[in-house]
């Protein structure tokens, strides 16, 4: 599966790519929940004088089927959620629209998917890439089967848009506390 379009126009898609910092990454912790996920970390990695470099939001939830990836990441708006209503733990699903994931690209130019998925009781994991540069379209890898691995998914940002100082914050517990 080389490409997986979006079919709607760059401006509308940058548009979706609108959030401060704290909204953005409450997206992605959301999104973890959403996918059933009990648990989810999210770790700033630091440049050599403080800044962070790279931002990593880790859940133990489903992961995305491989199959599904062309659908869950190709359209925007009528999200899956929307049908199904909660997850497999029973929990209802935070986000219903179907477009979330751009938040992504409030933080940074690159976003990526490292997720692990279980089908027929293999784990499978796999990659799904984006640029803001290109919202049109996502890359996705073909699943490679692993063992000993757990399901779930990590995403990626890099090279951020800004320093984010709002993120290494002593108060920044206190923010998050109000989005989730």
């Amino acid at each position: 599966m080389p490409k997986i379009p979006v079919n709607v126009k760059r401006d509308h898609l940058q548009s979706l790519t609108s959030a401060t910092p704290i909204n953005a990454l409450a997206e992605l912790i959301w999104n973890g929940f959403d996918s059933g996920s009990e648990q989810v970390q999210v770790f700033l990695e630091l440049n050599n004088i403080g800044g962070i470099s790279t931002i990593r939001v880790r859940d133990s939830g489903e992961g995305i089927d491989h199959t599904l990836a062309y659908t869950q990441f190709g359209n925007l708006g009528e999200s899956w959620k929307k049908n199904r209503g909660h997850n497999k733990t029973g929990r209802a699903f935070h986000g219903k629209n179907g477009k979330g994931r751009f938040k992504a690209f409030a933080l940074g130019a690159k976003v990526e998917w490292n997720t692990t998925f279980e089908k027929d009781g293999k784990q499978f994991t796999y990659l799904i890439t984006g640029n803001a540069n290109n919202l049109i379209n996502f890359d996705a890898t073909e699943p490679i089967e692993k063992q000993h691995i757990s399901h779930g998914t990590e995403v990626i940002i890099e090279n951020l848009n800004k320093s984010f100082s709002s993120l290494v914050a002593d108060s920044v517990h206190l923010e998050f506390v109000k989005q989730l």
